[in-house]
């Protein structure tokens, strides 16, 4: 059996955290903004979605690099390809700002390097995913880990967003990436000076791959699970800014909701998510995550249809924001538990890649449903479905047929 992790080694994980989704918000939210701002067309800015790509398709590689990261029975390179990454990410990042300070500022160049800055990121991801799994898995208190991993991302995105844009004004943006570059390093040392725990290394008796994770019975149910359990809160996500917009709320004070406000909000789910997956057993923290998410979505509707003020609205905006994030925890959780020892890295990225696809499909369909129906329809649809979820793991739950992970393949004791 693994050791206790120790908090430091798990802060260390969850500064790691930090710089990903940092880097992620920096690119999604704070450079169209400042490339808006110096007069590039509206095209041009929304290709900036095109950085969720190497988080939507990084399950592609996920087996190689998850063969990297153990190479031979008893071998676990996870730190060195983390904290490489990492450094390698850094350079990625100080590229731009170089050139920008030189004089050159070409925008599909700094385009290309913010991409290849995401498909780095994202590697680093699987890897940082597997070694927190694998680290954990002795003692199945994964909710710690999640902590870390949610709790790390929302402080990425408060300084990817807010705290970027508010040091990009004072210095300009070539500085303030160049500030970011620095941090990414700095906040990579703790990894490298932390005693990381005993942990079991899968053995690798069988090559890691896509094929070998979605023939095994828990991986489909997982997958099933996380279709189940996004599709609700993810359609209604979408439409809260232009619903909040459309009833009376400025577009500044939107960027503060969006902002600050959201990432409180999430980092107070987040311990909620942690208290729950450590009180409640099996799969009853995220059915009562789910029920919490059904009434929050419920409570907008209510609000819509009574014409309630635009303090209310925000108010449950911000009760949506933290069920998503403690959702995050207890989901993520759970599916922890799900994958195999043998390549903890490939199954874990798989329902991470899916909750990003299913965030996308829901998106779009959430605007369809309000352009045409309203939103109270949208939120209808969604508040439905998060109840549908929430009752099909009650009955889980009840008859005891929640996914049980059985695979002990390739399982070695470091």
């Amino acid at each position: 059996m693994a050791g206790s992790a120790p908090m430091a080694f798990l802060l260390a994980c969850g500064a790691i955290y930090v710089s990903q989704t940092l880097v992620t918000t920096l690119a999604t939210q704070s450079m169209p903004a400042l490339l808006r701002d110096a007069g590039l067309s509206l095209q041009m800015v929304g290709l900036s979605y095109l950085f969720y790509l190497p988080w939507v398709l990084k399950f592609l590689w996920s087996p190689a690099v998850e063969r990297a990261r153990h190479p031979y029975p008893g071998n676990d390179r996870s730190v060195r390809m983390i904290v490489g990454g990492q450094c390698l990410l850094a350079l990625v990042l100080l590229l731009p700002a170089v050139l920008s300070l030189s004089g050159i500022t070409l925008p599909v160049m700094i385009g290309i390097l913010l991409l290849l800055a995401a498909l780095v990121s994202a590697s680093v991801d699987i890897v940082t995913d597997g070694l927190l799994i694998d680290t954990l898995r002795g003692e199945a208190r994964f909710e710690r880990g999640n902590l870390m991993q949610v709790g790390g991302s929302y402080v990425g995105v408060l300084l990817g967003g807010g705290g970027f844009l508010l040091v990009a004004g004072i210095t300009g943006w070539p500085w303030a990436l160049l500030i970011v570059s620095a941090l990414v390093v700095l906040i990579s040392v703790p990894l490298l000076m932390t005693r990381r725990p005993k942990a079991w290394v899968a053995g690798h008796r069988k090559r890691p791959s896509l094929l070998m994770a979605l023939s095994r019975r828990e991986i489909q149910q997982g997958l099933l699970l996380v279709l189940l359990l996004g599709a609700g809160i993810r359609m209604a996500f979408g439409m809260l800014g232009p619903m909040l917009l459309d009833h009376g709320i400025e577009l500044s004070e939107l960027g503060w909701l969006f902002g600050g406000f959201s990432a409180l909000a999430g980092l107070l789910g987040t311990l909620v998510g942690g208290i729950l997956a450590r009180l409640l057993p099996g799969w009853w923290a995220v059915t009562v995550v789910l029920a919490l998410q059904a009434a929050a979505l419920g409570g907008v509707i209510v609000a819509l249809v009574f014409e309630a003020s635009t303090s209310v609205l925000v108010a449950l905006s911000s009760g949506i924001f933290s069920s998503m994030a403690a959702g995050f925890v207890v989901i993520y959780s759970a599916l922890m538990q799900l994958t195999s020892p043998s390549q903890s890295g490939v199954d874990f990225t798989l329902f991470q890649c899916s909750d990003a696809l299913i965030a996308m499909i829901g998106g779009v369909l959430g605007g369809v449903l309000a352009q045409h129906f309203g939103y109270p329809v949208c939120f209808g649809v969604s508040t439905s479905l998060s109840l549908l979820a929430t009752l099909v793991l009650v009955s889980m739950n009840v008859m005891n047929r929640t996914p049980v992970n059985h695979d002990q393949t390739g399982l070695e004791p470091a």
